[in-house]
C-alpha cells in the first residue's frame, strides 16, 4: 500500500467514494494512487503543469497497475470538468490556487473544492 503524508491523509477525509475528482498539481501522484488503492473514490484525474512531475506520477501509477487518467495542464485549463464534481488543489501558494479558480466555465459542475495552501 502507498504511504502518504499527514497533509495528504487529511485531504482524504474530505473525499467521498462517489466523487469524481481532479488532483490539480498532483506532483508524484501519491494522493490519487492512495485514493484508488484504498477504493476511496470512484474516479480521479491526476494533473500537473510540469512534465517531469507528471512523468513521475505516470511511473508511480503504472507501477501500481491502476487506472488513473493523467493530464498535462496549467491548472484546470486542459481538463474536461464536465464529468467531475470535485477539485483537489493542494501544495501550492494562495495566489496560484486563486489563479486556477478563475475559469468559471470549468467550475459549473464542481460542487466541492478541497484546498490546502502552502502559505
Amino acid at each position: 500500500m502507498t504511504k502518504i503524508s499527514k497533509r495528504l491523509l487529511a485531504i482524504t477525509s474530505f473525499i467521498e467514494k462517489k466523487d469524481k475528482a481532479a488532483d490539480i498539481g498532483c506532483d508524484h501522484g501519491l494522493l490519487s494512487i492512495y485514493l484508488k488503492e484504498n477504493n476511496l473514490i470512484k474516479n480521479i484525474i491526476a494533473s500537473d503543469i510540469n512534465q517531469n512531475a507528471l512523468n513521475n506520477a505516470i511511473k508511480n501509477i503504472e507501477a501500481k497497475k491502476l487506472k488513473i487518467k493523467t493530464i498535462l495542464s496549467d491548472g484546470i485549463k486542459n481538463i474536461n470538468t464536465d464529468n467531475l464534481n470535485t477539485l483537489i488543489i493542494s501544495g501550492m501558494g494562495t495566489s496560484t490556487i486563486l489563479h486556477i479558480l478563475t475559469i468559471p466555465t470549468k467550475l459549473k459542475n464542481i460542487n466541492k473544492i478541497i484546498i490546502q495552501s502552502n502559505n
